[in-house]
């Protein structure tokens, strides 16, 4: 089992190393979609603590990812798990992303809130002959709520249900917001498939148009090696959202002991996003979690803290 765990991290290494092509500013299977822009609330898609963001964006099985049911719904209910966690995202240029979760597994059900708040600063206004005339700051905010049930030991379906707002300078928009989630245990040790659909709803006009929500479907696959005093997980995803093309997701996480955790993903098809990696660290009940993310040399890189106490 321990080529397991030298599989990992040369996967890892492999994910880290593939920054080159970040550097050179190329992203090989990328092509932007032909309604790319189409769709309000993107902020729906963004990583939602450092353990996301260090795994491509979605760390489904990753028990460390309190917020993974934002990712799929269902997922939640198989670990038991009571903890509370806040995190504060450097985004791009001065956006900022700052995220509370709460959940709370038995591994019969699950209940869980995650709160999210973009910030994007203040921006310029100006007049028609460009004299700069005050200042706005436009913010997008995401309140939901999960539940999640064991239909038996190998079924879990979750639910979530919340709502969300967008404002611009004199306009704004809100709406209702659901994702459903199926997880499948497999007959193979420690193997998860789920499936989700993220982001049905509606919201209201915006300057007389609806804002158009990225309805995405996601299928994640796992599987986890027990190495020693360590573990070992591998998951892929493929994900497609309406109004994009298809992406893909490959990450890795290594537990060393339940005290130290070495994270790293790759996303594949994205338009200016490819590699990410961070790490973890836990004592006596509290953990601190970081996560960082590359993009292309057109944009700055996103960095991610969080800190997750465990009840």
């Amino acid at each position: 089992m321990k080529s397991c765990l030298m599989i990992a991290v040369a996967l890892m290494l492999g994910i880290v190393g593939a920054s080159f092509q970040s550097a050179l500013g190329t992203n090989l299977w990328a092509e932007v979609h032909e309604n790319a822009g189409e769709y309000g609330f993107a902020f729906l898609q963004m990583p939602v603590n450092p353990v996301s963001m260090a795994l491509g964006g979605r760390g489904a099985y990753s028990i460390h990812n309190n917020a993974a049911f934002a990712r799929q719904p269902a997922m939640s209910t198989v670990e038991a798990n009571t903890a509370v966690t806040i995190s504060h995202a450097l985004w791009l240029d001065d956006t900022r992303f700052t995220t509370v979760a709460y959940t709370n597994s038995n591994r019969r059900s699950h209940f869980g809130l995650l709160y999210r708040n973009l910030d994007y600063g203040e921006l310029e206004i100006r007049d028609d002959n460009a004299a700069l005339i005050g200042y706005y700051r436009p913010i997008d905010l995401a309140l939901i709520g999960n539940y999640g049930y064991r239909l038996n030991p190998t079924h879990y379906v979750g639910v979530n249900g919340g709502v969300i707002y967008e404002k611009l300078n004199t306009a704004s928009a809100y709406g209702a917001v659901c994702d459903l989630g199926y997880t499948f245990l497999p007959p193979f040790v420690d193997s998860r498939i789920s499936f989700a659909v993220t982001n049905l709803g509606f919201s209201s006009r915006m300057n007389d148009e609806r804002i158009k929500l990225p309805v995405t479907m996601a299928l994640d696959l796992s599987k986890g090696f027990a190495v020693d005093q360590n573990h070992v997980i591998f998951e892929g995803s493929v994900i497609k959202a309406q109004g994009d093309n298809w992406k893909g997701i490959v990450n890795t996480e290594i537990d060393l002991n339940s005290m130290f955790f070495l994270r790293a993903g790759y996303k594949i098809n994205y338009d200016a996003e490819n590699v990410s990696a961070g790490f973890g660290i836990e004592w006596q009940g509290i953990t601190v979690d970081y996560g960082w993310a590359s993009w292309t040399s057109h944009f700055n890189d996103t960095h991610c803290l969080g800190i997750t106490y465990s009840f």
